[in-house]
């Protein structure tokens, strides 16, 4: 009985019409709708921030991130994990972000906290690969400065010191975080990255990619890094597509990717890709 009706469900149409609403439950419980439902709702009385970008990570998340910037960088995991504490447990840097979000025209736009988010990344690389020279291009509201110029302090305390570059294309973008918080070792420049990039003379030891994904600029952007990178030069973007992967294999570099897992949040999380040379042992 129970063979003839498992026939009936699997090799006819009937059969399909009675799987649909099984299916519609399990797609529902798979996708997890219901609770991204529930978090956008939560975030929209809770917070006030306009994109989804800014949130925490899961705890197993971050030390996935981790071991990846170990293999990047040849160290030791448990190295790597003391950076991510370090910045967890950084309260002047949560005070200056808080202050500066308070005191803003833009307070009602922003969370006056830190969720280091996709950004865990910009702290661990500057820790682990001590630049000497580190590139942002894509400011933005210049959070990501702020990260990096802390860990150039530390890095700068600690006998290795590293300068910053931001690049920023739009001249009329509120740098919120960076307008009373100058960053100490570097500086923004306002203009096009790839005409910017083309003026270093410098040898490039960490660049961080955040411009738009525009094939053409992506191709010539990246180009001109490659050209100017220290042997040890590490790329990271939150791109995933065919002109990015095809750089990675062209110019003989290893690649690996990290996916973000926020925690109670909509957001799916950022991808990272890491571009980088063969560890040398």
């Amino acid at each position: 009985m129970k063979s003839n009706f498992r026939n009936l469900i699997l090799s006819t149409g009937i059969g399909l019409a009675l799987l649909m609403p099984l299916r519609l439950i399990n797609a529902i419980n798979t996708s997890n709708i219901i609770s991204k439902i529930c978090a956008i709702i939560l975030w929209i009385f809770k917070s006030r921030e306009y994109g989804g970008s800014n949130y925490i990570t899961e705890p197993d998340n971050q030390i996935e991130l981790c071991y990846i910037i170990a293999n990047i960088s040849n160290r030791r995991i448990e190295e790597i994990i003391s950076y991510r504490d370090e910045l967890a447990e950084d309260d002047e840097i949560k005070f200056k972000i808080m202050e500066r979000i308070s005191n803003s025209n833009e307070k009602y736009f922003h969370d006056p906290v830190l969720r280091i988010g996709k950004r865990l990344k910009f702290y661990l690389l500057v820790r682990a690969l001590r630049p000497q020279l580190t590139i942002e291009a894509g400011v933005d509201r210049g959070l990501g400065a702020l990260i990096i110029d802390r860990a150039l302090q530390r890095n700068a305390s600690e006998g290795y010191p590293g300068r910053y570059l931001g690049i920023e294309i739009n001249r009329d973008k509120n740098i919120l975080f960076i307008e009373s918080v100058k960053p100490k070792f570097g500086t923004i420049l306002f203009g096009d990255s790839v005409n910017e990039i083309d003026k270093i003379e410098e040898k490039i030891d960490l660049f961080f990619h955040e411009t738009l994904s525009n094939s053409e600029h992506v191709k010539k952007q990246l180009t001109l890094v490659r050209n100017k990178m220290s042997d040890k030069g590490v790329i990271t973007t939150p791109w995933s597509n065919y002109d990015i992967l095809q750089f990675s294999i062209d110019s003989g570099m290893n690649l690996l990717a990290h996916r973000d897992r926020p925690k109670i949040h909509w957001h799916d999380g950022a991808t990272h890709l890491f571009i980088f040379p063969s560890p040398r042992y």
